[in-house]
């Protein structure tokens, strides 16, 4: 990239500089959220609370991440179908990129002025109904809960997508009433 070649400007030139790949390599949130774009490979996540709260990308077959007409997904409740590897902001020492065990993420962190590394040994299964309530909130947050409710005029991008926001609620209103029956028993 021109923006990597070194040169001696001024600080603000440099961080402008700096800026300008993080543009090109990577969608705003607010853009892709805004407009409940759906799950894509390399989609990145903000998990935890304040102080823990941590980076992971998802990693999947496009075909796998795909909705079908009906709302549903094929293979869907396989635990093989996608998983989420955890990210550092700094790239580790040593043959973790090299080996095929990660993969740097040139501009990504500090306005585009660090590299990010994304290491597959600590990729963990994902549920992906639970990562499409994210796809249909418009802040990119959601928190399960008996108030949480999906917003029955909400623009989808797609048809398949408006059949799946009817699907995720009689998945988890059925989760919800196996949690509660499991309560009772305690």
């Amino acid at each position: 990239m021109v923006a990597d070649v070194g040169r001696n400007l001024p600080q603000p030139s440099q961080e402008r500089l700096a800026k300008l790949p993080q543009t090109e390599l990577y969608e705003e949130d607010k853009l892709v959220n805004g407009y409940h774009d759906p799950l894509r490979n390399g989609d990145v996540f903000e998990i935890g609370e304040g102080e823990g709260v941590k980076l992971w990308v998802l990693i999947a077959q496009p075909c796998d991440l795909m909705v079908r007409p009906d709302g549903e997904r094929a293979r869907e409740d396989s635990f093989r179908v996608a998983v989420l590897a955890p990210m550092q902001n700094a790239v580790p020492e040593g043959d973790a990129p090299r080996a095929g065990l990660g993969f740097v993420l040139d501009h990504f962190g500090k306005h585009g002025a660090q590299n990010a590394f994304v290491d597959f040994r600590d990729a963990t299964p994902v549920n992906l109904r639970v990562l499409d309530l994210v796809v249909l909130s418009k802040s990119g947050k959601w928190e399960i809960g008996p108030e949480s409710e999906l917003d029955p005029n909400m623009l989808l991008p797609a048809r398949a997508w408006s059949s799946r926001a009817k699907v995720l609620p009689r998945h988890f209103g059925k989760v919800t009433v196996e949690v509660e029956k499991a309560r009772t028993k305690f």
